[in-house]
């Protein structure tokens, strides 16, 4: 802001403008943020299907195989 004032163009000019270039920013912010969440969560639902976690039966996947606590 401080250089569109310091180019001698008007203030409102300058907010205007700076507040349509960031609604277009946010806008485009949140479809880029949008994709990239589905993508993420589409590979560690693919991750988690061909790698399942072993079940031993007991119904907790945290321990650690030969350790008694």
């Amino acid at each position: 802001m401080l250089v569109g004032v310091a180019a001698d163009n008007p203030l409102v000019t300058v907010l205007s403008r700076a507040l349509v270039v960031g609604a277009v920013c946010f806008v485009v912010g949140s479809v880029i943020g949008h994709l990239a969440s589905s993508v993420v969560s589409r590979e560690v639902a693919e991750h988690e299907r061909s790698h399942p976690f072993p079940d031993d039966g007991t119904g907790h996947g945290d321990g650690v195989e030969g350790v008694s606590a």
